[in-house]
């Protein structure tokens, strides 16, 4: 956008004389006129805030925290140690042996199953070709036998 050589008035030349200014201020101007015109901060005509009046300026007192009281440590009393004051240790090791037992019961995981799955299908694909190589041999020996013989008979 491009600015405008001269700036932009009004057709009307009256309103430019004329200043914008609030009713009230108008009447506040004609009751008093010097202050009405002096440079003045707000501070100095408006009446003071209520809520400033009621302000209480005591000293600031930072906020004590209560202490609060130390925690109590528990204290764990772990199996192996009530086994041990029973005079119970030998179970410890029966019951190691018992969950490897337990183990070997459980069915083989998704891992597990895919890998003897796979291990399943090259093996039956192993023996199919085996049997297809085993009928091509036989079938190329009997052709042989048969020529010759065919040979023989000819001869």
């Amino acid at each position: 956008r491009r600015s405008p050589a001269y700036p932009v008035v009004p057709g009307r030349p009256e309103l430019q004389t004329q200043k914008k200014v609030h009713p009230l201020l108008q009447r506040f101007a004609k009751q008093v006129p010097e202050v009405a015109e002096a440079e003045s901060p707000s501070w100095m005509w408006e009446p003071q805030l209520e809520y400033l009046k009621e302000e209480v300026y005591a000293p600031i007192v930072p906020v004590q925290l209560r202490q609060m009281p130390a925690k109590v440590k528990r204290k764990r009393i772990l199996v192996h140690e009530v086994a041990h004051e029973r005079g119970d240790t030998w179970q410890e090791a029966a019951h190691r042996k018992y969950l490897k037992l337990w183990d070997k019961m459980k069915p083989p995981g998704r891992k597990a199953t895919e890998k003897i799955s796979v291990r399943y299908h090259r093996a039956k694909k192993a023996f199919e070709d085996e049997q297809v190589r085993r009928q091509k041999w036989t079938l190329s020996a009997e052709q042989k036998r048969q020529r010759r013989a065919a040979r023989e008979h000819g001869a």
